[in-house]
């Protein structure tokens, strides 16, 4: 009978103990905060990701590429969004050693031609003009105000 007993009254201790342990971590149940699993490894509020440097340069070829009632001029000559966009990605891969960032990207292969110095300029439908070098700065500045939502890779021109 007292094995019994003295079973039983470790058996209390041990539950005992361990209910003072659950209670350290914390309140338990539905309605408690979780401390273990997928929610647990979420930050309630996580800081927004910025884009890449290539993610930026890439939001700004498409950008130029949707532009609507606007024409590029390079050299003296009309060219269409889409084929400014194809040039300037063109030009990216071709002077890709001397582009680390969005900001080189402007400079290097989106504000003027790299043979006459010539800068590239945007005509809009009302007949106004802008350089596509200080166009292009501000569209950057809105990019970066922006956090990055998706989690795409990066892309980088191939190699040839």
């Amino acid at each position: 009978m007292k094995l019994i007993i003295s079973i039983l009254a470790s058996s209390l201790l041990f539950s005992a103990a361990c209910d003072d342990r659950s209670h350290a971590r914390g309140p338990t149940g539905p309605d408690a905060p979780a401390t273990s699993g997928p929610a647990a490894s979420q930050p309630a509020s996580r800081p927004a990701k910025r884009f890449t440097e290539n993610q930026k340069i890439e939001k700004l070829i498409s950008h130029v590429e949707k532009l609507q009632n606007a024409v590029f001029v390079r050299n003296g000559d009309e060219h269409t969004c889409v084929e400014a966009a194809k040039h300037m990605r063109d030009k990216w891969k071709w002077k890709r050693s001397e582009i680390r960032t969005a900001r080189d990207f402007i400079r290097v292969a989106a504000s003027k031609s790299s043979m006459t110095g010539r800068p590239y300029l945007i005509r809009f439908k009302n007949g106004s003009e802008k350089k596509s070098g200080e166009y292009l700065l501000r569209v950057l500045k809105q990019i970066e105000d922006k956090p990055d939502t998706t989690s795409q890779p990066a892309t980088r021109p191939e190699r040839p």
